[in-house]
């Protein structure tokens, strides 16, 4: 029995509610078997007299009921499915973007250093036994099995305490905190080039539903399931109270400097579509830096599994030189 609606069956619930339908005459029209019980559940709090905007978070899937929960707090229904299914959208982008460019660089990594470490762990001792068969110093072998040790042991350690920062930055309440403390020694960094990116598509996905600039703000400034979403809306927003324009309520050194040219270019040419551009812009940008990590990545582990191949070929092949030399 299904939890949860599906993702298409919203969407069809979106498309009934944006031709006028109210949500109680809406949801008989989605019924079919399998989710005859969790449509019920809404039409219980309609007829009890409850908005049932609570229990219909709870059975939307899980991306769009995060969003939907905070933008109920400002939004009617209807808008606030709406601009919930476009954000979702963007982050999902977002996400098979990144995975597109990073995914197979760390796996590489990651299996090629199991690799090296199950060969100091059970080949290299087999490959000295054979040196000392012909060759009395192994100095230089010594010092490479160290080398390759500190090599492997060193970008464990430094993959454990990436995927510690990213577990850190997941949970809401650290990412704030996380992100104030490394915005400013990372500035254009891929992690600022993304909050930014994200912070005015999401700015332009709700002026885009027809909300104005400033009502558009304080609905990013309620989204507490977006806690770096909010801490910008909630900046830019204080900005636009105290008397600054659009350039200088975006000058903050939280986000891309880029970003105060490009509003700067739009203001000028009188083309605010141009600023919907900046999230574009950005994304291939990112696409463009993760894409040059990626191939950075994949060179170093092609040239030292090249260089080891090397080395153990040389190794084996002594037997063949001692024997030419007989």
């Amino acid at each position: 029995m299904r939890k949860r609606l599906k993702k298409e069956e919203c969407e069809a619930l979106l498309a009934l509610l944006q031709s006028g339908l109210p949500l109680q005459k809406a949801l008989p029209l989605l019924a079919e078997k399998g989710n005859e019980h969790l449509l019920q559940r809404i039409l219980n709090d309609l007829e009890a007299g409850r908005s049932g905007e609570e229990t219909l978070c709870s059975l939307l899937p899980a991306g769009i009921a995060v969003s939907l929960k905070s933008l109920l707090k400002v939004l009617p229904l209807k808008a606030a499915l709406q601009i919930a299914f476009e954000l979702e959208e963007e982050d999902a982008a977002q996400r098979s973007a990144f995975l597109k460019q990073s995914a197979y660089p760390l796996f590489l990594l990651l299996f090629s250093l199991t690799g090296l470490y199950l060969f100091d762990l059970f080949g290299f001792d087999t490959l000295l036994s054979l040196l000392k068969s012909f060759q009395s110093d192994l100095y230089f072998f010594t010092v490479f099995r160290s080398i390759l040790r500190v090599l492997i042991f060193g970008l464990y350690l430094l993959m454990i305490l990436a995927g510690i920062l990213f577990l850190l930055c997941r949970r809401r309440d650290r990412q704030v905190f996380l992100y104030l403390k490394t915005a400013p020694y990372l500035r254009s960094g891929i992690w600022q080039l993304y909050t930014s990116a994200s912070f005015i598509s999401f700015w332009n996905i709700c002026s885009r539903a027809g909300l104005g600039s400033r009502d558009a703000l304080q609905v990013l400034r309620s989204f507490k399931e977006r806690p770096l979403i909010s801490f910008l809306a909630y900046h830019v927003d204080e900005a636009f109270r105290k008397g600054a324009g659009m350039e200088e309520a975006v000058d903050l050194h939280w986000l891309d400097p880029a970003l105060k040219h490009f509003v700067h270019i739009a203001l000028h040419a009188d083309d605010r579509i141009l600023l919907s551009r900046y999230s574009e812009m950005t994304r291939e940008k990112l696409k463009r830096r993760l894409k040059r990590i990626g191939q950075a990545i994949q060179l170093g582990v092609y040239l030292f599994i090249g260089f080891l191949l090397i080395f153990i070929y040389q190794i084996l092949f002594l037997p063949l030189q001692a024997l030419s030399q007989l």
